[in-house]
């Protein structure tokens, strides 16, 4: 009896069709294209949630994502708080420790661009077992964000005054968490866009 073996295969993608020394290039091609779609789709729905707009749609305020977003950053950090001894007073898009300010929770702060800057990168990188990665990128960052927020309440109660350094920290590992998730998943799961692919 002959055992055959083979390889595993990647699916067939654009950087085939074209020579190695192009493949990096259009790679940047497609995760800027696939970034900046992503990023005006969703300004465009949040234009649609604006009352004010001129093309509001209001019902779907009913089905809002970044109320949902600020109900997964608020009530978690509120929480951990609350772990912590303290007592907290929550708002839609705000965390406050008693008796000191609060930590509120802009649309930039939400994390939203950073996911789209690891979705970009896994859909654009030929590979395997995406969803699963992009879910736990996503999950990671979401994550991340809660304890930054969690981190910042207890510094604004411990030290007023302080300047609070939560948008350089917060980047900085959210897109060092990118880089190592991204490193291991190509190492495992996709090809080398610099070499050969791999053919069954």
């Amino acid at each position: 009896m002959t055992v055959i073996k083979t390889e595993s295969k990647i699916h067939s993608t654009p950087y085939e069709k074209v020579p190695q020394w192009g493949r990096i290039p259009l790679f940047i091609f497609f995760t800027l294209l696939i970034f900046f779609s992503l990023k005006y789709t969703f300004y465009a729905y949040v234009g649609l949630l604006d009352p004010r707009g001129d093309y509001s749609l209001p019902f779907l305020e009913k089905f809002s994502l970044i109320q949902g977003i600020l109900y997964l950053l608020v009530y978690p950090a509120g929480y951990l708080l609350s772990l912590l001894g303290f007592d907290t007073i929550l708002t839609y898009n705000s965390v406050k420790v008693v008796g000191s300010g609060a930590v509120r929770i802009a649309f930039p702060c939400m994390g939203i661009e950073i996911m789209f800057s690891f979705i970009a990168l896994i859909l654009a990188y030929p590979g395997r077992n995406k969803i699963k990665y992009l879910i736990a990128g996503v999950i990671g960052i979401h994550i991340i964000n809660i304890l930054r927020i969690t981190g910042l309440a207890l510094l604004r109660h411990l030290n007023p005054n302080m300047q609070l350094p939560g948008h350089d920290v917060f980047n900085f590992i959210c897109y060092t968490f990118i880089i190592v998730l991204f490193y291991w998943w190509v190492k495992n799961y996709s090809s080398d866009l610099l070499h050969s692919f791999k053919k069954s």
